[in-house]
């Protein structure tokens, strides 16, 4: 498939969950993630229950007012550039595999026993990588976080990616088409009544706020 199908497969299946909780003022995030060089806004997180696959992107939408429905929309683009980079590291796999063998290449230099450790995640998951297809990639991708900035007038929105996100997307596969019908019609095959504005927005005018899916740290 080629990538232009790709990334129409990804606006045409954005999702952005409305579970964002624990809403605060914005803040760092913390250490521990190796930026992708090559992948503008997307990072290699800690390996976690054997799991080395774990891959972060964001990406940035635009406010152009302080509605729900100007939040909605930025979340939106966000989520959607977001999932562009995460299908493009998957679909570049030289770019790809070069920039995870640089952080190898850099990690390899360290005698810390964390250094050894990440040059050896690096390794596998370079093998993970080439064996890995954008298309297959996308059905695990989850949000995790969304961080609203008023001034610059912009949401930046956090997607990941891992084996577990993987492994609960193939399971939950049938239960979501068993879903997705449920929510197209009422108990009688009736159309149902449609859904109340998906995302959370906080009422009045907007100000600067972090929002971060519960337990998002363990995806």
């Amino acid at each position: 498939m080629h990538f232009k199908k790709i990334v129409a497969c990804l606006i045409g299946s954005v999702v952005v969950s409305h579970a964002f909780a624990q809403q605060g003022p914005a803040s760092n995030d913390g250490g521990g993630d190796i930026p992708l060089g090559g992948f503008p806004g997307c990072f290699v997180a800690p390996p976690k229950d054997s799991c080395d696959a774990r891959i972060l992107c964001t990406g940035v939408g635009t406010l152009y007012g302080n509605t729900g429905a100007d939040l909605q929309a930025a979340t939106q683009e966000g989520s959607i550039e977001a999932r562009n980079e995460l299908a493009k590291f998957y679909s570049s796999k030289q770019k790809a595999e070069q920039s995870l063998s640089t952080i190898r290449e850099d990690a390899q230099r360290s005698t810390s026993d964390g250094g050894k450790a990440t040059a050896s995640s690096a390794k596998r998951l370079i093998a993970s990588v080439s064996s890995t297809s954008a298309e297959s990639i996308l059905s695990g991708v989850q949000v995790v976080s969304r961080e609203v900035d008023t001034k610059q007038q912009t949401v930046t929105v956090k997607v990941g990616v891992s084996c577990k996100s993987q492994a609960a997307a193939a399971q939950s596969q049938s239960g979501a088409t068993r879903a997705a019908y449920a929510q197209k019609t009422g108990a009688n095959g009736q159309a149902a009544a449609p859904r109340a504005e998906e995302y959370r927005t906080p009422p009045g005018q907007l100000s600067n706020f972090k929002q971060t899916v519960p337990h998002a740290d363990e995806f």
